[in-house]
């Protein structure tokens, strides 16, 4: 049966109201929301480093930066986030189906964070380290925390990386705008997820998935950085990144597949137009939907939606979901990634 759920950010600042929504659109898989209309600190880089004790940092006009002592508006972070995780625990008390909490990845941290001579912290290596180790903690930290709160529910967590692809690459301009950052080594990215299988087969987590919605995700190493699942947006399919995923899921990963999109929230998008787009996928990637490794989201976070537009897009995956496994219980999948599959 293919799964649906979302992938973090919601629209709204209320975040009650916010957890009522997304239960009611993602009933069989909730997830805590993000909701960075609340302003700053509630972003995805905010709520990252307020969970980040180690290390010191500040909001300032351009973004956060590194600070020599944890600020005000860290700890202001790391305290609303711990408050909004108590009180999604009170609304799915007792919850025993699928459950997400997500944070930003440090290759994106270290990819928007600044350090004081103007350049991020991608720039230093030894920056690089000390905050990888130090968001290792924090995530551990974190998702104990989720599976002491909820402790029936199947908990995955999710790892924001939407800057993986261009710190692999090098593509990331420097502060003059006149060089970039050098490519950082497949294995020096997986460095960067030292521990993650170990503390998370520690607590006890479902799925651990890192998500990504821009293009170019190498996914031939992340399945040895740790990571059970990879969830990108199908919009952005390559055919090296299609190649990757596939082998990633033939080796026994899960798909997170971005059936929806979000770029444009006022345009309608219908059955008729995704459905055809995800066979054919499915049929290229090798996916039997049967094999139960398969979920839909939304191509990114939704929060640049009206709630109505947030819910729409999720009552229409759950519509896609259930044609995917029609289609599959006809033969029109199976048959046509049989080749692909044996």
């Amino acid at each position: 049966m293919t799964a649906v759920t979302g992938l973090g950010s919601w629209p709204g600042q209320d975040f009650g109201s916010a957890l009522d929504q997304v239960g009611r659109a993602f009933r069989e898989a909730p997830f805590l929301p993000e909701l960075p209309a609340r302003g700053q600190g509630a972003d995805m880089i905010g709520r990252a480093v307020g969970l980040i004790d180690q290390l010191g940092f500040e909001a300032g006009p351009f973004g956060w930066t590194t600070a020599r002592h944890v600020s005000r508006e860290q700890r202001q972070a790391g305290a609303r986030l711990r408050d909004d995780l108590d009180r999604a625990a009170e609304r799915w008390e007792g919850h025993q189906g699928p459950w997400h909490v997500s944070l930003a990845g440090p290759w994106t941290l270290c990819g928007l964070i600044g350090l004081g001579s103007g350049e991020v912290l991608l720039s230093d290596a030894g920056a690089c380290r000390d905050l990888a180790q130090a968001w290792s903690q924090a995530a551990a930290d974190w998702c104990e925390r989720a599976r002491r709160l909820v402790p029936g529910a199947q908990l995955s967590f999710q790892v924001d990386e939407p800057l993986l692809p261009a710190v692999a690459a090098g593509t990331i301009g420097s502060a003059s705008g006149l060089r970039r950052h050098r490519p950082v080594e497949p294995d020096r990215l997986t460095e960067g997820y030292a521990g993650l299988s170990a503390w998370a087969e520690r607590i006890g987590l479902d799925q651990t998935v890192v998500h990504c919605c821009a293009s170019g995700l190498d996914c031939s190493t992340l399945g040895q950085a740790g990571f059970s699942a990879v969830s990108l947006d199908l919009a952005r399919l390559d055919g090296e990144t299609s190649d990757g995923l596939a082998q990633f899921y033939q080796a026994g990963g899960v798909l997170w597949l971005g059936a929806a999109p979000t770029d444009a929230p006022q345009r309608r998008v219908g059955l008729d137009e995704l459905l055809p787009v995800v066979l054919d996928s499915l049929e290229h990637l090798g996916v039997d939907p049967a094999q139960g490794r398969l979920w839909l989201t939304p191509a990114c976070g939704l929060a640049g939606f009206t709630v109505e537009g947030a819910s729409e897009r999720a009552a229409l995956l759950v519509r896609l979901a259930q044609a995917v496994d029609q289609s599959a219980a006809d033969g029109r999948v199976g048959d046509r990634s049989a080749g692909r599959l044996g």
